[in-house]
């Protein structure tokens, strides 16, 4: 039995980290973290910090904000205790911090755990080995209206894909356009964030020809939590 100490227990994911964990049969939540007053404290034991319950658990697993992301690593790695983050929205100064408990500690880090977007990461690479240089890319990305960060974290990765497949700078990345922006460059990245539902979409525009790989997430748990789309516009 795996006991896993949960971090951001109330919210969205913990929730669904919760189903998953009582219908696996083999992982046990010794221990529930959030900082909300109106978690429920119906079962189970409950803490508004990491660091007091730390040792009731084998693993930590954290979804909740960069705060939470942090205290986690840093609880971890005081005691030696493994992590999985899955937290968006952290800074520089964020991601230095994990990756300095990572020296010590193991640590399992993703922007998004689900299959349907490491296919689309997936895809995405080789349709950049494939298409022309000239070819543009931008992102448009939808998420529930309680999305607390923009663009997602989801978002922020797939951009970092296409930077990185095309040695583009950080600067590269232009976050939506507004008024005379003028002709779009040919070194840029667009990323567009929109609230209210769930689906990433990546586009690759030729002058003449647009193509789209998209991936939808609806659920968060169970056999259909995950579906992958792959679709061009003109199709």
């Amino acid at each position: 039995m795996i006991r896993v100490v949960l971090v951001g227990a109330a919210g969205r994911m913990g929730r669904a980290v919760e189903a998953a964990a009582a219908s696996a049969g083999d992982i046990e939540i010794a221990a529930r973290v959030d900082v909300r007053p109106e978690h429920s404290q119906a079962h189970g034991v409950w803490s508004s910090e990491v660091s007091p319950v730390l040792a009731r658990g084998d693993v930590v697993v954290e979804f909740s904000d960069p705060k939470g992301a942090r205290d986690a690593a840093a609880a971890c790695a005081a005691r030696g205790a493994a992590l999985v983050s899955g937290s968006t929205g952290l800074s520089a100064d964020d991601e230095a911090a994990l990756r300095t408990a990572a020296k010590t500690i193991a640590i399992l880090r993703a922007s998004n755990f689900s299959l349907g977007v490491a296919a689309l990461r997936e895809a995405l690479r080789v349709a950049l080995a494939s298409v022309p240089a000239s070819w543009d890319a931008e992102i448009v990305e939808k998420h529930h209206r309680a999305k607390k960060d923009s663009p997602s974290g989801t978002a922020l990765a797939l951009a970092d894909d296409i930077r990185k497949a095309r040695a583009l700078p950080a600067s590269s990345l232009r976050h939506g356009r507004q008024g005379a922006a003028g002709p779009r460059p040919a070194a840029e990245v667009g990323v567009h964030a929109v609230r209210g539902g769930s689906w990433e979409t990546t586009w690759c525009c030729s002058p003449g020809r647009e193509n789209g790989w998209s991936c939808d997430t609806w659920r968060r748990t169970g056999p259909r939590s995950r579906t992958g789309r792959w679709r061009r516009p003109d199709s």
